[in-house]
């Protein structure tokens, strides 16, 4: 993972970086070639769409909140986020389907 001093030096300086370490630090979540790009970001978004979407919603607002809140009230959003997803239709889809070792189909609800 990136490390502290590397993220301040990032910030402060403007510094560069390959895609080798965007990908090593977190940064980047994937490396294409650019002939590949477009259908490579096109798969990418279709499987997002088709996955749970409030969860990963969810996801989103929790990674939002962490960047600016202190450890106990991220954890504490992240805890009430847990009791939201759990109580949804794509949680139960999503337990069905491993259990029927079958291919979930989420519905966002």
């Amino acid at each position: 993972m990136l490390e502290h001093y590397e993220k301040s030096g990032l910030a402060l300086t403007g510094g560069k970086f390959t895609a080798q370490q965007g990908l090593a630090w977190g940064l980047i979540h994937e490396i294409v070639d650019n002939d590949k790009l477009e259908e490579t970001s096109r798969s990418l978004a279709k499987d997002l769409a088709l996955g749970p979407t409030k969860a990963l919603g969810l996801i989103k607002r929790e990674i939002e909140k962490a960047n600016v809140e202190d450890l106990d009230s991220a954890l504490s959003f992240e805890a009430k986020c847990q009791q939201i997803a759990f109580k949804t239709d794509d949680f139960a889809e999503g337990i069905r389907a491993h259990q029927s070792k079958q291919r979930p189909e989420y519905t966002g609800k």
